[in-house]
């Protein structure tokens, strides 16, 4: 049961952070300080697994990192691409295709793909 909320926890926490941080991961000194945070969520996720007798779900408290990384790397290849940043869409209408394919793509790999990835692994294991 503990394994599922922390991993919940973790997906929520990528969320908000993608949500209502956004603007802070685009400015340098806002987007280290998530990362400085996400990094201890991740110490202490990495430290649970190995004391935990190896439960593989700990190991989602690496999504929150992981998530801030992979928007950094993302939105620096959208600048170099478009020159500007990405725009949320989240709940807009009326909004360009590259944006709201930016964030689509980013739903998937910051999100999706390390979710599955790990249940995934886990079902191997056991």
């Amino acid at each position: 049961m503990s394994q599922l909320l922390i991993a919940t926890a973790s997906l929520l926490i990528t969320v908000f952070i993608s949500e209502f941080l956004r603007k802070y991961l685009n400015k340098k000194e806002g987007f280290w300080i998530i990362i400085g945070f996400n990094l201890i969520f991740a110490l202490i996720g990495i430290y649970i697994y190995s004391v935990e007798e190896r439960k593989i779900l700990y190991l989602n408290m690496l999504l929150p990192l992981y998530a801030s990384l992979v928007y950094k790397g993302m939105a620096y290849l959208f600048i170099r691409w478009f020159d500007r940043l990405p725009e949320d869409t989240t709940l807009e209408f009326h909004v360009k295709f590259s944006d709201a394919m930016f964030n689509i793509l980013y739903g998937i790999l910051a999100i999706v793909v390390p979710m599955a990835l790990l249940f995934w692994i886990g079902e191997m294991v056991e």
